[in-house]
């Protein structure tokens, strides 16, 4: 269980490193109207599709800071969850 408390927080903060350089980047080709970024297999400079993409890379940002900033209690139940599913799909550890 500690390793999987380790686990879950040494991920959530590389999904706070990674996903908060990404949202850096999103954010300067946000408020830059030259640029574009491809949406649907076409290039386009509309606000709004980098406006989503700001906002759907943040969530990667706030799943980070969940898993690495939760308390032990909150953890220890999700890990309880995750083997209460394992042992009803079928898996033995």
């Amino acid at each position: 269980m500690n390793r999987f408390r380790a686990g879950m927080r040494f991920v959530g903060w590389w999904f706070i490193i990674l996903g908060g350089s990404i949202i850096y980047q999103f954010t300067m080709l946000l408020l830059d109207p030259e640029t574009t970024i491809t949406h649907n297999g076409a290039p386009t400079s509309e606000y709004s599709v980098k406006l989503n993409a700001v906002v759907f890379i943040s969530l990667f940002v706030v799943i980070g800071l969940f898993a690495a900033c939760s308390p032990k209690r909150w953890l220890s139940k999700l890990f309880a969850i995750l083997m209460g599913l394992k042992s009803a799909v079928g898996f033995k550890k």
